[in-house]
């Protein structure tokens, strides 16, 4: 059995774990947008991709909590520590920059 196979055999017999079906591999990738009506189909296409999916949740959730966030601790601030609000914005602030 051999186990130091060279990097050629790995390249010419791997299987791309990126596509799931063979139509992916054999179908030519064309860039170019010819009409509007393509717009759909290459929106599903993106949609299809679970990579792109994930990142783009895990995108707007990061997004989210960090509005939040910014939003809400001058206030949360204010409330807990009895300071006005311009002293709450204020170290909202510096704990934002600090971040």
């Amino acid at each position: 059995m051999v186990y130091n196979l060279g990097a050629k055999h790995v390249r010419e017999t791997r299987i791309s774990e990126a596509h799931h079906d063979d139509t992916a591999l054999t179908r030519p990738v064309n860039h170019e947008v010819k009409s509007v009506r393509h717009f759909p189909v290459l929106v599903c296409r993106l949609l299809r991709n679970p990579a792109f999916v994930c990142v783009a949740f895990a995108g707007a959730f990061t997004g989210l909590v960090a509005v939040s966030i910014a939003t809400f601790l001058p206030k949360y601030i204010q409330n807990i520590y009895d300071v006005t609000a311009s002293e709450a914005a204020t170290y909202a602030g510096k704990l934002d920059c600090a971040n």
